[in-house]
């Protein structure tokens, strides 16, 4: 348990590709100490280069946009990054991060470049595929990724999303997580049993349940 947040970015790569609107997930190394063969979007924690005497949403954004280019291989200009949410890891994980999540669109012939020592593999996908594929068993993600694609997935095509982001405030995440009949259950916001930790309040529902590695998201 630690109440020390450290701070990190990270960006959610998108394209236009066949009307549709894609993401572009990253698969971690195998043997990496952290989330091994999880799929997940560029990011990282924030180094004391980034963008030094800067804010935090500045030093965010510089952070940002050194993982795109050394986990993707994609140069992104950190003006055309756009606020999507911000995250604060539960106070009762060993290391805490506070990280914002941005919105990047990348040309549709963009070539993507892994390191192939972090990152193993990439893929381009739909929101709904990846989630559908999650469902499966064929795509392990964590569920601040999850519900990321959870939200983006009906927007038309970058553009869309964009708008979308640029008139609503980032949401900002506080997750808590209890144990409720032998599953992880993690309490957002605006979940009714948010404030006592309470998943047994289920009058109003903004959750994910961890069940057999996948994520159930319920919301009312």
């Amino acid at each position: 348990m630690s109440e020390i947040l450290s701070p990190a970015a990270t960006v959610i790569l998108v394209r236009d590709n066949n009307k549709s609107l894609e993401v572009l997930l990253l698969q971690r190394n195998s043997n990496a100490s952290f989330l091994p063969e999880h799929w997940v979007f560029p990011g990282g924690a924030v180094d004391e280069e980034d963008c030094p005497g800067g804010n935090e949403l500045e030093r965010a954004r510089v952070a940002a946009c050194r993982e795109a280019n050394e986990e993707a291989g994609v140069t992104v200009d950190h003006g055309r990054l756009v606020s999507f949410s911000h995250w604060t890891a539960p106070i009762n994980f060993p290391r805490r991060f506070a990280t914002w999540f941005f919105i990047a669109p990348l040309d549709s012939n963009t070539g993507i470049e892994i390191d192939n020592q972090e990152i193993q593999d990439f893929q381009w996908i739909t929101p709904s595929a990846a989630i559908d594929l999650h469902y499966q068993g064929e795509l392990s993600i964590m569920p601040p990724t999850f519900k990321s694609l959870f939200e983006i997935q009906t927007a038309n095509n970058t553009m869309d999303l964009i708008e979308q982001c640029k008139t609503q405030p980032s949401f900002k995440y506080f997750p808590k997580i209890v144990e409720h009949e032998d599953n992880h259950v993690f309490l957002y916001n605006n979940d009714s049993g948010y404030d006592k930790a309470d998943p047994s309040n289920t009058e109003r529902l903004d959750r994910i349940i961890f069940e057999n590695k996948i994520i159930h998201y319920q919301k009312s």
